[in-house]
């Protein structure tokens, strides 16, 4: 198995996982990776409420993958059952992959959000 392009810092703090990310998630590959390994530190932690700061990251613009990462998201790694409530800070550059992934999670019953601002991200996680 490839070593993953990116790096995760992992801080548990009662409910809520805080992590940053930097490096690259540019295939669907990636992003499955990333996704596993923030979904086992919020299970390892008993977390509920996730906070990726990946302003550090660099994506793809290619929507396709995201489809994907659905399928993975609904039938390998079953995240609607997790009740999490996700936020993730990206990049502005990032936008329309973004909210095309909110909103795919979203219609599959997974509470996750995209932010570009974390004051933003951590107001809604803290409601």
């Amino acid at each position: 198995m490839k070593k993953p392009s990116y790096e995760i810092l992992f801080m548990p703090k009662k409910d809520m996982l805080y992590t940053v990310t930097s490096g690259k998630i540019t295939t669907v590959e990636d992003l499955l990776s990333h996704a596993k390994d923030v979904d086992a530190a919020a299970l390892r932690y008993g977390c509920t409420k996730v906070y990726n700061d990946l302003l550090q990251t660099r994506f793809s613009n290619d929507i396709v993958i995201y489809s994907d990462l659905m399928h993975a998201y609904l039938n390998e790694m079953k995240l609607p059952d997790r009740k999490y409530n996700i936020a993730c800070v990206i990049p502005k550059e990032f936008e329309e992959a973004g909210k095309f992934w909110e909103t795919a999670c979203q219609n599959r019953g997974i509470d996750a959000r995209i932010f570009f601002e974390k004051e933003e991200a951590q107001s809604w996680l803290n409601k």
